[in-house]
């Protein structure tokens, strides 16, 4: 397999769990929902609109990522098993009727 689609197979996986683990980092109280004129983390605690709007940019980044990502990742893989690694050949299968007798 060539060696940039290996590199940006990688580069993709570590860009979708940097943007999970970003939102399980700074969000920890979330999902976030209106309560009054403030919003409220599911353990009550109070944020602000810019928290909340930052939020809402996080689980799209999220969506948006993952959605695009799982594709992608299935190609790489689907790529990646149906090449030989350099300097290997398929070996071809043994007869099975042959496979029990004697080499001279």
């Amino acid at each position: 397999m060539p060696r940039y689609l290996n590199i940006m197979g990688y580069s993709l996986t570590a860009f979708m769990a940097a943007v999970f683990f970003y939102g399980i980092v700074f969000y920890i109280d979330a999902p976030f929902k209106p309560c009054g004129a403030q919003f409220c983390g599911k353990t009550g605690k109070i944020h602000t609109l810019a928290e909340y709007q930052g939020f809402k940019r996080w689980e799209k980044m999220l969506l948006l990522t993952w959605a695009i990502g799982w594709p992608f990742q299935a190609g790489f893989w689907a790529v990646k098993r149906d090449r030989w690694p350099a300097g290997e050949k398929p070996v071809a299968p043994r007869d099975p009727s042959t496979a029990f007798q004697k080499e001279p």
